[in-house]
């Protein structure tokens, strides 16, 4: 945790801001509490985002019904002075980009770990009606327990839309026979299937991370 600088906030909702966790291309991210006594939060100000924008508000709270052990989860979204803000909790570990980096490719138990957590959590935001617009290797969190997924670019999934035909019009018979369906493409078939698509990804940002290794390191 860094120290604050002049003119950072002294508060966001009823959370005191005591601290830096860091900052980056899209604006610093504070450490603050409820309570004397209460647990660091991770607070991020989101000043390109405008406070009347109702959609994205309600778009950054849906993820609070997202419940998985390898998401940060979300405590609260709100306003002060004008600045929309999150409240998640603060992970204490470097990223998975920061952590290739200093220390090379993931190998054994952390790179399983990786390949485990980040399906799991996709697949949990899935279920939830949620889905990750921006993931990358420094969002992803590697916590003592395990990874987490954040970050800020979240949505809601959209859902299917059915239409009715109404009632069938009786008329001459048709030969009962159909042709057989053409076979999935595979991009339909991991749009389909969430499981699939999060070990997708999760392979996507270890080879992003190293990309002269990827056979050797990544599932």
């Amino acid at each position: 945790m860094d120290a604050l600088s002049p003119g950072d906030p002294e508060r966001f909702g009823d959370h005191a801001i005591v601290g830096r966790l860091g900052v980056g291309p899209r604006g610093a991210v504070y450490l603050g509490r409820d309570s004397d006594d209460g647990e660091l939060r991770a607070i991020k100000p989101l000043t390109d985002e405008s406070a009347d924008d109702s959609e994205t508000l309600d778009r950054l709270r849906s993820v609070k019904r997202v419940s998985s052990s390898y998401v940060a989860r979300v405590f609260d979204v709100g306003v002060e002075d004008g600045t929309p803000y999150v409240v998640r909790e603060h992970v204490e570990g470097r990223s998975l980009a920061e952590t290739v980096e200093a220390d090379g490719p993931l190998t054994d138990d952390a790179l399983e770990r990786v390949a485990v957590g980040v399906p799991t959590a996709l697949t949990s935001a899935h279920l939830a009606g949620v889905t990750h617009r921006g993931l990358t290797p420094h969002n992803v969190i590697l916590g003592a327990d395990g990874p987490r997924v954040t970050g800020r670019r979240w949505a809601r999934r959209a859902r299917p839309r059915w239409r009715c035909s109404g009632p069938r019009r009786r008329g001459p018979s048709r030969p009962t026979s159909r042709p057989p369906e053409p076979k999935p493409t595979e991009t339909q078939d991991r749009r389909s299937n969430p499981q699939s698509a999060g070990t997708n990804t999760a392979t996507h940002l270890l080879q992003a991370c190293h990309p002269g290794r990827r056979r050797s390191t990544c599932p």
